[in-house]
């Protein structure tokens, strides 16, 4: 038990400052979709939350583009409905406590154009690559929920339909580093795999310089362990 007034334990991680974009919405309008991606300011000087709501806002319009995109493979059930952004601080929480920098879409419906679907815990993984060749916060990646693409006769995606969506993703890295007003060289952001280091050395944070898609469609386990079994009937032989 802790007595009143005692220090929160110190973290034995140290995260290097940098800002979260989570964005997110609705599919099959029930279930919920989310991801999330890490900025670094290519200036010394920090964002205010003025410029991080800027950022959320010019990060909704970018996403739009994006799951409009139809080399996205982006289905018409998943909605983007907002995004947020906000700075992070060294214990790895948000920096200002009281203040969250969201901006909802007040517009017409953000969706993709996509028909087909797969099954909600399917995801389409992006892999995000750095100078830094291998070893802490050398490459990170997203989850792009349930992409409306074909398989072939090896269970694979096709070729084409990676390097289309591979293109988008690049598309959309491009248009979240050069949002208006945050050119680099003008206290904007850069994509970067961040992390806090650990046993294997300190903080990294490393700018992303590229991506990569694979062929392979990918299970969220988190979402697929939420959909349990209701006690399937029993039919006798």
């Amino acid at each position: 038990m802790t007595e009143p007034g005692t220090p929160a334990p110190i973290r034995a991680t140290t995260w290097p400052d940098h800002y979260l974009l989570q964005v997110g919405g609705t599919y099959f309008g029930t279930e919920i979709w989310s991801a999330s991606m890490r900025f670094v300011a290519n200036t010394a000087s920090f964002l205010v939350n003025r410029q991080q709501q800027q950022f959320a806002e010019d990060a909704l319009g970018d996403w739009a583009l994006f799951m409009r995109n139809a080399n996205s493979r982006t289905s018409v059930a998943q909605v983007l409905t907002y995004a947020k952004c906000n700075r992070i601080d060294n214990e790895g929480l948000y920096a200002d406590r009281t203040t969250t920098n969201e901006a909802f879409n007040l517009g017409p419906i953000i969706q993709g154009t996509q028909v087909a679907v797969h099954a909600p815990q399917v995801a389409l993984v992006a892999t995000y690559h750095t100078d830094k060749g291998r070893g802490v916060g050398s490459k990170g990646r997203t989850y792009f929920p349930s992409p409306a693409i074909g398989l072939g006769p090896d269970g694979r995606i096709p070729v084409a339909e990676r390097d289309n969506f591979a293109l988008a993703v690049r598309d959309l890295i491009r248009n979240l580093n050069n949002n208006p007003g945050f050119e680099p060289g003008t206290g904007g952001l850069d994509l970067s795999i961040v992390s806090p280091g650990g046993k294997s050395g300190g903080p990294q944070t490393n700018k992303v310089t590229g991506v990569s898609v694979g062929r392979v469609l990918d299970t969220q386990r988190r979402r697929r362990n939420q959909l349990l079994e209701r006690g399937a009937p029993f039919v006798p032989v």
